[in-house]
């Protein structure tokens, strides 16, 4: 009953390890409920503890296989490993060619990508080209045609080496868009995200084209729009114009809410106001996408609305459009625009200037966030699914700072409501950084991101810090909404 298998892996010998932490139950606390502690306790599953095991499973009577010593092996013979069918040589022998970095190698593993029997030979040879710095473009090239799908994916994420040079720039945007013909998921997803970094209209508008025919991958949208961040504008223009792009296709007017989308969630008046003149020039059909998609935006809200210049006419007569669904679409995104006089907006909130002190603070907070809560949270604030939830326009962020700089010094528990969300995360202590540096952070979070909270100083830090004293437990909700 306590055998509690969690990572199974092919060792260098051929045999399978299998790691058992040996534990009654394995449950993480927030999920724990009374029911499985107390089944736990009552078969005498909880103890002992630290008596975690490795198993090597090998067939009945075959004789222990001998371990391969690769360290000591030529770079010849790491080659010719990289086509095994152990994917623990495969994997050992690149690793070991890359930290050697003896490009003599280089001839050897193009012979390899040209002409491998086999296709995680292939891959393995020419990610280490790529390694070593030695990936060149006619193998690069000749991978794009290989037979198998992840070589021909690896072959495209590689070649972004030489859409970076301008020389060669042209030639692999082209070898690449030929590939829009390949049927398999996996290239067309990995095509549109390696040319989303072209930052070219024309690539962009046959990109466009290609995700629009492609309905089927459901992650190809999603790809296609995360390389287009800033540049949705030109891009939503010209497919506007584009008589090849029909008002009526449901498949080409999902790109275009899309592209509102990410123009909403930029939050730029201009830009937003170019998406309702060009909703209020387009049929019922793409002007209900163009408003759905820039109210489904993440970043504008009704507490934190975009706010243009004037009161926008076109806006106004998409309100009033004959068409139920353009009227419905406006009405979802209306809360999330003001203007000077508009009824029921939110006054725009003006934070006070920042000391040179507070300025400093703030700047080395941005170094330290983006070092130690960036990867979670993320440099833009809003987050990352089942990892972290936003702190942009969160009410733990701009609310008083003693619950801020509590959360940070202590770590927090969930259940936690987050912009009407509940999160069942936790989040580790910082308490070990300096009050300086907990406040060169907290008061980074609390004023980027068009927040407008006060700053926090270091000694606000250290008198929470003594108030609280010793304290090995995050705080719960529950907690912090008793903190003023």
């Amino acid at each position: 009953e306590r055998f509690r298998p969690v990572d199974l892996q092919t060792g260098p010998d051929g045999a399978l390890y299998i790691l058992d932490l040996y534990r009654g139950v394995l449950q993480h606390r927030i999920s724990l409920t009374s029911y499985l502690r107390k089944q736990s306790e009552d078969r005498g599953l909880v103890a002992p503890i630290h008596l975690g095991r490795l198993y090597r499973v090998v067939p009945d009577g075959a004789p222990p296989p001998k371990f391969p010593r690769l360290d000591r092996a030529t770079p010849a013979a790491l080659v010719g490993e990289l086509s095994e069918r152990n994917s623990w040589r495969r994997e050992t022998a690149q690793r070991l060619l890359v930290e050697r970095g003896d490009t003599a190698v280089a001839p050897a593993l193009r012979e390899v990508v040209a002409r491998g029997v086999s296709a995680f030979g292939r891959l393995h040879a020419l990610c280490t080209l790529e390694g070593l710095g030695a990936a060149d473009a006619a193998t690069v090239a000749a991978a794009l045609r290989d037979a198998e799908p992840f070589v021909r994916t690896a072959a495209i994420r590689i070649a972004e080496i030489f859409l970076a040079r301008p020389a060669e720039r042209a030639a692999f945007t082209e070898k690449l868009l030929a590939l829009r013909a390949d049927p398999s998921p996996e290239v067309q997803q990995q095509l549109v995200l390696t040319l989303g970094e072209s930052g070219d209209l024309a690539t962009e508008l046959a990109l466009a084209h290609f995700v629009r025919a492609q309905p089927a991958n459901v992650f190809l949208a999603d790809a296609f729009f995360s390389g287009l961040h800033r540049r949705e504008l030109p891009l939503l223009d010209a497919l506007a114009a584009d008589p090849a792009w029909p008002a009526n296709d449901e498949t080409a007017n999902r790109v275009l809410g899309g592209l509102a989308k990410g123009l909403a969630n930029s939050r730029d008046p201009r830009a937003v106001a170019r998406v309702l003149a060009l909703a209020a020039a387009s049929p019922p059909a793409r002007a209900t996408a163009l408003l759905a998609g820039a109210a489904s935006s993440t970043l504008a809200t009704a507490a934190r609305p975009v706010r243009l210049a004037a009161e926008p006419a076109d806006f106004l007569a998409l309100k009033k459009n004959p068409a139920a669904p353009v009227r419905a679409a406006a009405a979802k995104l209306d809360p999330l625009l003001a203007w000077p006089g508009k009824s029921g907006a939110p006054t725009e909130a003006v934070a006070a200037p920042l000391t040179a002190a507070e300025r400093a603070r703030f700047d080395a907070g941005r170094t330290l966030y983006l070092g130690i809560c960036g990867a979670c949270h993320q440099p833009h604030g809003h987050g990352l699914d089942g990892l972290a939830p936003p702190l942009a326009d969160s009410e733990w962020v701009t609310g008083p700072a003693s619950r801020t700089v509590r959360i940070a010094l202590h770590g927090v528990r969930g259940p936690i409501k987050v912009l009407g969300r509940t999160y069942y995360l936790d989040m580790p202590p910082l308490g070990a950084l300096s009050d300086e540096q907990v406040s060169a952070i907290t008061t980074y979070i609390r004023r980027e991101w068009g927040h407008t909270a006060t700053p926090v100083a270091p000694e606000f830090v250290a008198a929470i810090r003594k108030e609280v004293g010793p304290r090995t437990e995050g705080w719960t909700q529950e907690e912090l909404l008793k903190v003023p």
